[in-house]
């Protein structure tokens, strides 16, 4: 009769290897939550700063297209670049025989 009450009640060893093992588990997993949530934060952090440096390549590029769609712009690049020559030049030039 006592070897049936005593493997119905947990040792005193055995209670605490399982309030042990436990409180490892639960450590273990606290821990790993808090270094996933700072990883998380920090890739976060870097996805804002992201964020903020193409918004600002963003603006700088739509002012280039807007400064490079004016027209005096386009006169200026068609003769430097491509050495056209403007059409009221051409046309002066050729009434004056040159």
């Amino acid at each position: 009769m006592t070897e049936e009450i005593g493997m119905q009640l947990p040792s005193t060893a055995s209670r605490y290897f399982s309030i042990t093992a436990i409180s490892v588990v639960l450590t273990t997993l606290y821990i790993w939550g808090k270094v996933e949530v700072s990883e998380l934060m920090q890739q976060i952090g870097l996805a804002k700063a992201e964020i903020v440096s193409l918004s600002d390549e963003r603006t700088r590029l739509t002012a280039d297209v807007i400064r490079a769609k004016k027209p005096a712009v386009i006169v200026r690049r068609a003769e430097l670049e491509l050495r056209m020559i403007p059409l009221n030049r051409y046309h002066s030039d050729s009434k004056t025989g040159e």
